[in-house]
C-alpha cells in the first residue's frame, strides 16, 4: 500500500499501545511499561528529533526480528531514569528478546493514541504478529499530501487491499460457504480524520461523555436561571436607586451596562473557581476510567483553547441570563419608582417565568439521570453465568514458555495453600476484553458462518467459577488438546439444533481449511465472554497447555 501511494501520501503502521512486562535487571525485578510498535519513518514524518542518541529509522524495519532496538519517550526517561544521560546503550528484556535503548525522543510526544502515554517505541518488525503472518494487529495512519483528492486515494488503497486479500485467501476458502470469502474480499477501505490520533479510549467514551456533557449543560442552565432570578430580585430591590440614576441624567443604556458588568464579574469569578476545581478534578476523573493496572493517562494542559472556551462560556452565560435582568432594570419609571417602588405584578411574572425554566431543566436532568440509574441497575444485575464472589484473578508471567507440568505443579501448590478453596487456570479471564475465535464444522460439512469463541482452561476451572455443568463431565488431567472440549448451550443451539453435543465430534476450522478435531465431553451453562452488553456467543473450551 505504501509503495502504491508514495507520491500522494505517507503510510505509517503502528500497533496499539499496550502494557508489557519487561526487566532491566534480573527476572525477579519485572516491571510494566506501555510499549508501541511503530514504523521507523514515523519519527521523521512527524518532525520528531532525538533528545539523546538516535530515533528509529526505515532501516530498522527491513527484516522480522532483526533489529531489537528501542526508543524511550522523554517523560518515561525522566520519571523512570531521572534523566540519566547514560541510558543509551542500556538493555532490557521483553519476552524472549533483549532490546537495546538507542535514544530518547525529544519533546512531549507520547504516541499516536490519546489516552495512553507510550513509554517505549520499538520497530514494527519486532512484533510477534509479523513472524506469524498476522496482519490484524496494527492500524495504518495516512499523512496525505496537500492537494491530494481523498476519494481517488481511497479507491487506489482499496484495490491494493483486495489484491492482498485475494492472495492471502488463495487456497484457504475450501469448504467455506461462498458468502464468507466474498465478505472478506468486498471489504471497503475507510479513510477517517485522525488529526489528534486514533484512540480506542475516545471511541469507547465518546457517547457517554456526550451524554454527561448534556447533563452538565442542563445543570449549568439551572444554576444560571437561579442566579438570573436572584439578580432580577436584586434589581427590583434597587428600583429607587436606579430611578434616581435616571433622574439625574443616567441613560438607560448606562443602566444596562451597569447590570451587565455586575453579571460579568459574577460569571468570571464563577469561571475562575470552576477552573480551579477542574484543575483538581480532571486528573481524578480520568484516573477512574480504566482499571489500576492500565489506567488512562491524558495530558491536560490549560492552554489557550481551554481558557478561551471558559471565557466564551462565561460571556455566553452573561449575555443569556444577565441581559434579561439588565433590560428589566433599564425599564424603570423614575416617577413611579420614587413614589411607590416597582410594580410587584410585573416582577412576579418575570420571576415566575425563570422559576418555570428552572423546573423544566430540573425535570430533564432528573429524567436523564433516572435513565442512567436504570441502565446501571440492569447491568449490575445482568447474569454473567459464573460467580465472582471470593474469586481472585492472578496474572502470571514467565521469562519463557513453560511445559504443562510446570503449570500443573503451580496449581497443585496453590490448592494446598491455607484459605484457598478451589483453583483453576485459563489463558485469559472471562470479561477481560481479549478474544480468539474460529469457524466450526460438524460432520465434515462446511461451516455455517457462525463464529465460536475459545478459551484454554484447566481441570477445575468451571468448579472454581461455579459454572453449572449441564451435561457430560468437566476436564480431567488426561484430556488433551486437540481432542476433548467443553461447549456451552449457545454452541449446542448454533451447531446441533439445541440438542446435547456431548460425545459428538466437531472441527475447528482455520485458514487454508486446516482443521483440529475435537469431541465434546461436557456442556456448561452460558457465560458472558467479553462484555456484558454483547450477546451470549457459542463458546468452546479446550484443555490448557
Amino acid at each position: 500500500m505504501r509503495a502504491a501511494v508514495k507520491d500522494q501520501t505517507e503510510l505509517i503502521a503502528v500497533s496499539n499501545a499496550d502494557p508489557e512486562d519487561l526487566t532491566y535487571k534480573s527476572d525477579q525485578e519485572m516491571e510494566r511499561a506501555q510499549v508501541q510498535y511503530v514504523c521507523g519513518w514515523m519519527f521523521p514524518t512527524f518532525g520528531l528529533r532525538p533528545r539523546l542518541g538516535r530515533l528509529l529509522s526505515e532501516n530498522d524495519n527491513l527484516q522480522p526480528g532483526a533489529h531489537p532496538y528501542a526508543v524511550l519517550s522523554q517523560g518515561y526517561w525522566e520519571h523512570r531514569f531521572g534523566e540519566d544521560p547514560k541510558i543509551v546503550g542500556r538493555t532490557f528484556r521483553m519476552g524472549d528478546r533483549v532490546y537495546e535503548v538507542v535514544g530518547v525522543v525529544d519533546g512531549k510526544f507520547t504516541g499516536t493514541e490519546p489516552g495512553t502515554m507510550v513509554d517505549i517505541f520499538v520497530p514494527v518488525m519486532m512484533h510477534p504478529g509479523v513472524s506469524a503472518n498476522d496482519w490484524s494487529w496494527h492500524r495504518t495512519l495516512a499523512i496525505v499530501k496537500s492537494g491530494t483528492a481523498v476519494e481517488p486515494l481511497r479507491a487506489k488503497l482499496e484495490t491494493v487491499s483486495r489484491a492482498f486479500e485475494e492472495q492471502r485467501m488463495n487456497g484457504a476458502t475450501a469448504g467455506m460457504p461462498k458468502e464468507q470469502p466474498d465478505a472478506f474480499l468486498n471489504q471497503q477501505v475507510l479513510l477517517e480524520p485522525a488529526a489528534s490520533g486514533a484512540s480506542e479510549l475516545r471511541t469507547d467514551t465518546r457517547r457517554p461523555l456526550t451524554i454527561l456533557s448534556v447533563l452538565v449543560v442542563l445543570v449549568l442552565l439551572i444554576a444560571c436561571a437561579n442566579v438570573a432570578n436572584l439578580m432580577t430580585a436584586q434589581a427590583s430591590a434597587r428600583a429607587r436607586e436606579l430611578a434616581l440614576r435616571v433622574s439625574i441624567g443616567g441613560g438607560r443604556w448606562r443602566l444596562v451596562q451597569l447590570v451587565l458588568a455586575q453579571s460579568a464579574c459574577l460569571a468570571l469569578l464563577a469561571a475562575g473557581l470552576g477552573g480551579l476545581f477542574a484543575w483538581w478534578a480532571a486528573p481524578f476523573v480520568v484516573g477512574m476510567i480504566n482499571p489500576p493496572d492500565n489506567p488512562a493517562r491524558l495530558f491536560l494542559p490549560a492552554d489557550w483553547r481551554v481558557l478561551g472556551f471558559g471565557l466564551a462560556i462565561a460571556l455566553a452565560v452573561t449575555l443569556l441570563f444577565g441581559l434579561l435582568p439588565a433590560l428589566r432594570a433599564s425599564t424603570v419609571n423614575p416617577v413611579t419608582a420614587l413614589k411607590r417602588g416597582e410594580d410587584p405584578h410585573a416582577r412576579r411574572r418575570l420571576m415566575h417565568g425563570l422559576i418555570g425554566l428552572q423546573v423544566a431543566f430540573c425535570f430533564l436532568v432528573l429524567f436523564v439521570a433516572g435513565l442512567f440509574v436504570t441502565t446501571f441497575e440492569r447491568l449490575s444485575h445482568e447474569s454473567t453465568g459464573f460467580s465472582a464472589d471470593r474469586v481472585l484473578v492472578v496474572d502470571t508471567v514467565t521469562k519463557r514458555p513453560q511445559p504443562l507440568a510446570y503449570w500443573n505443579q503451580l496449581l497443585e501448590q496453590l490448592r494446598h495453600r491455607q484459605g484457598i478453596e478451589a483453583v483453576g487456570m485459563s489463558d485469559a479471564p472471562l470479561l477481560g476484553g481479549g478474544n480468539w475465535n474460529n469457524f466450526i464444522s460438524v460432520d465434515g460439512l462446511p461451516p455455517n458462518g457462525i463464529i465460536a469463541y475459545m478459551r484454554r482452561v484447566s481441570p477445575g476451572w468451571i468448579d472454581t467459577l461455579q459454572i453449572p455443568l449441564v451435561d457430560g463431565r468437566g476436564f480431567l488431567p488426561q484430556d488433551s488438546q486437540p481432542g476433548s472440549a467443553l461447549v456451552n448451550q449457545a454452541f449446542a443451539n448454533a451447531y446441533f439444533n439445541g440438542k446435547s453435543p456431548v460425545r459428538r465430534p466437531f472441527d475447528i476450522v482455520f485458514s487454508g481449511n486446516f482443521r483440529l478435531h475435537f469431541q465434546a465431553v461436557g456442556m456448561i451453562g452460558n457465560v458472558r465472554y467479553q462484555d456484558l452488553r454483547q450477546p451470549l456467543f457459542p463458546q468452546v473450551y479446550v484443555p490448557f497447555r
